[in-house]
């Protein structure tokens, strides 16, 4: 959201480093596109704040008594089929779309050697 934000408002144009109040006369869209930016950036920060908060309540955890420890059952199984569920899926939109398609070959370059004409 952060980086979506940012983009489009360099997208419409918006110049940097500018008073809010000049750039709101002149490009309408400055205030939705710095807004997304803003949620985007208490997204980030409400991510971090969980992501500590979750790894000092694990240590926590870890070093109390056995008593306490969560009991957790084995999810190697899961994990993998999961992992072979989304490699099928994707595989099967790969295989669906194909990789050769007209309509991407634009945005990819052509690995295939270029012919150049020879000079008599």
């Amino acid at each position: 959201m952060l980086g979506l934000g940012l983009a489009w408002s360099g997208w419409v144009g918006v110049p940097r480093k500018t008073s809010h109040a000049d750039v709101l006369q002149d490009y309408p869209g400055y205030l939705v596109a710095m807004g997304s930016a803003a949620f985007g950036g208490l997204l980030a920060i409400i991510g971090a704040v969980l992501f500590v908060f979750n790894t000092v309540r694990a240590v926590q955890r870890a070093a109390g008594p056995p008593e306490l420890r969560p009991r957790r059952g084995d999810v190697r199984g899961r994990a993998v089929a999961l992992t072979l569920a989304r490699v099928g899926v994707v595989g099967m939109l790969l295989a669906y779309y194909g990789l050769t398609d007209r309509r991407f070959n634009h945005m990819r370059p052509s690995i295939a050697p270029r012919m150049r004409p020879q000079s008599a």
